[in-house]
């Protein structure tokens, strides 16, 4: 396999049980992070270099790592700050 750079629109990242990733068109779903910028298919050999992130990323990992269950660590495009921060007193988890 060959790693090609893949052309196209932004990907819009997301966190899933705490990891940041990208879907491929291919169906893996791809590691990254904001401070990357870029996205590397290990299914495809696809290189996305064009990865939306959300400005407020640091503001959605602090309130994701305050949940003790990584499976719940989720995030999608679109979600604030303020609705992760109200999900976590939904259920309990402090804003210490």
């Amino acid at each position: 396999m060959e790693a090609h750079t893949a052309a196209g629109a932004k990907l819009k990242a997301r966190v899933d049980a705490g990891r940041w990733i990208v879907d491929c068109d291919c169906g893996a779903g791809n590691s990254t992070h904001p401070e990357w910028g870029i996205a590397l298919c290990y299914g495809c050999g696809a290189v996305r270099e064009k990865v939306k992130f959300p400005k407020e990323w640091k503001g959605v990992e602090k309130e994701l790592l305050r949940r003790p269950e990584t499976v719940t660590r989720n995030w999608l495009s679109g979600e604030t700050v303020a609705a992760l921060k109200r999900e976590n007193a939904e259920h309990g988890v402090g804003n210490d």
